[in-house]
């Protein structure tokens, strides 16, 4: 007959042993992941601008603080670096929240491709 020792610690032992090899999907945990493939204006940056910036009270349609509400207008900003620096260097844009991680990769791809209008 075997050991009755041997045969206890192995009934406590299979558990932790069978809980041990659960396996983490790190896209189910997290997330998706950052997208940094084919970052163009219009997915990619327009929605970013959107959700963050076009506000009455800041760069809308009639904003206090000029408008970023047509490609053009902010390739002016984009064009005389004022934009690269309050969003990218200073991080002082957007008032009032910060962008995340993954917003400001887009950002930052989109303008050192020379931020075409695709």
């Amino acid at each position: 007959m075997e050991n009755p020792r041997n045969l206890l610690a192995l009934v406590f032992a299979l558990p932790m042993l069978i809980s041990g090899c659960y396996y983490d999907n790190e896209e189910e945990l997290y997330g998706p992941g950052c997208d940094l493939t084919d970052i163009t204006y219009n997915t990619g940056i327009k929605p970013i601008i959107q959700a963050n910036c076009q506000s009455s009270a800041c760069h809308g349609t009639n904003g206090s603080n000029g408008e970023l509400v047509t490609y053009e207008q902010l390739n002016a900003v984009v064009a005389d670096g004022s934009f690269r620096n309050a969003v990218i260097v200073t991080k002082r844009m957007p008032d009032g929240g910060a962008l995340s991680t993954c917003e400001l990769d887009r950002i930052e791809l989109w303008l050192d491709a020379g931020a075409p209008n695709n």
